[in-house]
């Protein structure tokens, strides 16, 4: 359970830290496929040679605490955020010196999945409206798909007997008439004729 842990903080700390390096920002070196993002050159923390920036802290902050925190502004929340990234990272960088080469390949199918599912987020979020749904909506969606919600259809039949021989027009006749009444009392009726 526990390497569990260990495995997804690692995957999670791989694809959110995977950037432009220290040694590439100080230098100024930057490529056409590269951008560096605002704050992500201010480094507030090494491990084990890695940068820690104040774009991840504030990046973490946003993700994780979202607008409804009143307090993102707060050094106390700032700092306990930079300590959880470090320590993230330590882990994370622990644990990649133990992984076997079929770890690491099986890792980077996963990370690989994982950038996959937030482009496509981010497309659908892009081209895609979401219309907001009301209660008259829902209840009509409802009863058109009862099925989908564990409805069943019930049929209820019914057996009409006579004791005589009915000829095929007579039958005919009945069937018409069972089919046409509108009540039970017109089908007791039917089958009080038989």
């Amino acid at each position: 359970m526990n390497n569990k842990i260990i495995f997804y903080v690692l995957i999670v700390a791989y694809g959110f830290f995977s950037g432009c390096k220290e040694a590439d920002v100080k230098k100024g070196i930057t490529t056409s496929n590269k951008h560096v993002l605002s704050d992500d050159d201010i480094v507030l923390a090494h491990v084990n040679g890695t940068p820690i920036t104040k774009y991840d802290v504030e990046k973490t902050i946003n993700s994780t605490l979202k607008v409804s925190f009143e307090n993102k502004k707060d050094e106390n929340v700032r700092k306990k955020i930079l300590e959880s990234l470090i320590a993230s990272r330590a882990i994370a960088i622990e644990q990649e010196k133990k992984l076997t080469e079929k770890d690491k390949a099986e890792l980077e199918k996963e990370v690989q999945a994982l950038k996959e599912q937030l482009l496509v987020k981010k497309y659908l979020s892009e081209h895609i409206k979401a219309e907001p749904i009301n209660e008259d909506m829902a209840r009509k969606y409802y009863e058109s798909h009862l099925e989908e919600f564990g409805a069943n259809k019930i049929r209820i039949y019914e057996m009409i007997a006579s004791e005589q021989s009915v000829i095929a027009s007579e039958r005919d006749g009945l069937i018409k008439g069972l089919k046409e009444s509108k009540s039970k009392k017109d089908l007791q009726e039917l089958s009080n004729d038989l």
